[in-house]
């Protein structure tokens, strides 16, 4: 599987737990249950393409509900909640002239919150399926600019153009972490001087190694439960926070705050110098 695919597959459904893209399902680690305060729920149906066969699916995401079983209204509401939870983690607060960038926006669920609060928020992700989605779910906001992203950095977004920075339940699933500090890198490029960016990373590398027994695999065979426990892509990767704080350092930020060091759910803000 390729690294692009991987990121299509990881990123669209970095809210997510259980996601058909065609024949493979992408997810977070289920069974490794955090506070439900900071849980993420994605629980909403999308429609995706698989590009190598055509064939069109609907996925229903969930992680804290059954398997396959929908709840759109609360998707859309912890929406709130969860951008509440971030930002009191690591104490920041998004200002009405702020230019906010969202970064793994799927299918705009944070979105929708920060352009009520924001004066203009850019939103990108690598999965043109989801911004499909996401522009035709979210098409009464006038204040978003939606981004289909290159897996790697935060292009189109321009150099110092944005005062604050959001991701949460984006990074964890990238199978590489080298991946996740470039993009800390260009929080460094696209944040103003004295902007800041508030993200989640796991920096526990246990909950990201195969654990998938006989019982759940045979349950996946007969659509009991989601495929593909064992790929990369649903995986994901732990950043250690040395490494994290040395390529902050060198993109002009400061590590300002971490919480939850050493688990799945850990906070970090840093601001740029």
């Amino acid at each position: 599987m390729t690294w692009k695919r991987s990121m299509r597959i990881a990123l669209a459904f970095a809210l997510s737990s259980t996601c058909m893209f065609g024949q493979t399902v992408a997810s977070s680690l289920v069974g490794t249950v955090v506070d439900p305060a900071d849980a993420a729920v994605a629980n909403t149906p999308v429609t995706l393409t698989n590009t190598a066969t055509g064939v069109v699916r609907t996925a229903t995401t969930d992680n804290t509900g059954t398997y396959r079983d929908a709840d759109v209204d609360r998707f859309w509401a912890e929406g709130q909640r969860n951008l509440d939870a971030v930002l009191a983690a690591v104490e920041s607060e998004i200002q009405p002239t702020d230019v906010v960038l969202d970064i793994g926006c799927g299918v705009g669920r944070l979105t929708r919150v920060l352009a009520q609060r924001a004066a203009h928020v850019h939103a990108i992700d690598v999965s043109a399926e989801m911004l499909e989605q996401a522009r035709e779910l979210n098409g009464h906001l006038t204040n978003v600019t939606w981004h289909q992203g290159d897996g790697t950095t935060l292009h189109p977004v321009q150099d110092g153009s944005v005062d604050a920075v959001v991701s949460h339940v984006v990074f964890q699933h990238i199978p590489d972490p080298r991946i996740t500090l470039g993009y800390v890198r260009e929080m460094g490029r696209v944040l103003r001087p004295g902007g800041w960016a508030a993200f989640q990373i796991s920096n526990d590398p246990g909950l990201h190694r195969p654990t998938v027994g006989v019982k759940e695999r045979l349950k996946a065979a007969v659509g009991r439960a989601p495929k593909g426990q064992d790929e990369p892509e649903w995986l994901g990767s732990a950043v250690d926070l040395d490494d994290l704080r040395a390529t902050a350092a060198e993109s002009d930020l400061d590590v300002a705050k971490v919480v939850g060091a050493g688990t799945q759910f850990c906070y970090v803000r840093t601001v740029r110098r």
